[in-house]
Formats: structure tokens, sequence, C-alpha cells
């Protein structure tokens, strides 16, 4: 009995050991972890910014390219709309000096003012404000964080953490 008793209590012994090298080795692998961890998050994110950097390069070229091109295709229409305005005033010319009757013209100028009747304008519905936007309001008013919660129907936690949020 005594046997069992001085071998359970070396298998506890040696249980402990072992229990409080494998918490030291846990702890001493965390901190590399973190540190592996960080380096490769803010890579990452370098490169996503690269990344889309590059896409905003391209996408402000395609647009140059496009206006360019728009304003090409205005100058052409433009071009194309002066011929035939000066192709259809001399047909009306020679028609209007072989014909004795004179064509009214109405006066460009009274209608230049002219705007069609709109449709009503329909009142758009206000957006729900959100619990963050009323926090910040009531905080800016000068309300602590208690009553603020109170005024809401929140927890005081959650608004002390939006106002860190937010600060």
């Amino acid at each position: 009995m005594i046997y069992a008793l001085l071998v359970s209590i070396m298998l506890h012994l040696f249980t402990f050991l072992a229990l409080i090298i494998l918490f030291k080795r846990d702890k001493e692998r965390e901190p590399v972890n973190n540190d592996r961890t960080l380096q490769e998050m803010e890579d990452l994110l370098i490169s996503y910014t690269t990344e889309m950097k590059e896409e905003n390069e391209r996408l402000v070229k395609k647009i140059g390219a496009m206006r360019e091109s728009l304003a090409e295709h205005k100058r052409e229409a433009d071009s194309l709309t002066r011929k035939e305005n000066g192709n259809n005033t001399n047909q009306a010319e020679q028609k209007a000096s072989s014909e004795d009757t004179v064509t009214p013209r109405f006066d460009e100028e009274v209608y230049e003012d002219y705007l069609p009747p709109l449709p009503p304008i329909e009142k758009k519905e206000e957006a729900p404000i959100s619990d963050k936007s009323k926090v910040l309001a009531l905080h800016k008013q000068g309300l602590g964080a208690s009553d603020i919660a109170k005024k809401l129907q929140m927890g005081a936690g959650e608004v002390e953490l939006l106002l860190k949020f937010y600060k």
C-alpha cells in the first residue's frame, strides 16, 4: 500500500512537471507566432493596396481614352451637321428664290426660355437613423455614456465601446 502511494505521488509530480514544461513552451511560441502573423498581414495589405493603385491607374487611362474618343466623335458629328446644314440652307435658299411666297419664321428667342412642366417631386422617406449616429449625436450634446444608454435603451458598455471606437 505504501508502494502504491509512493508511485501515485511520483506520477503526480511527473505530471505537474510535464504540464509546467508544456506551458512554458507554449508561452515561448506565442510572441514569435504573433510577429509572423503581423508581418504576413502587413505584407498582404501592402500587396492589396498596390494592386488597387494599379487598377485605379488603368481605370483613369481608360476613362481618358474614352473622353478623347467621345470628343473626337463629337467633332465628327458637328462637322457632319454643319455640312448638312450648309447643304440644307443652300437648297432652302434656292427654293425660296424660285418661289415668290415668303415662309414665316418663328423667333427662336421666344422659345429659348420655355421649360416643359416638370413632374411633381416626391418626398423621399428619410432613412432610419442608426444607433451609432444617435449615440454620437447625444454625446456631442454633452450626455454621459450611462445617460445615453438609458435614453436609447442600450447597454452602457455598448455605448462606451461605440464612443471609444469613434474617438
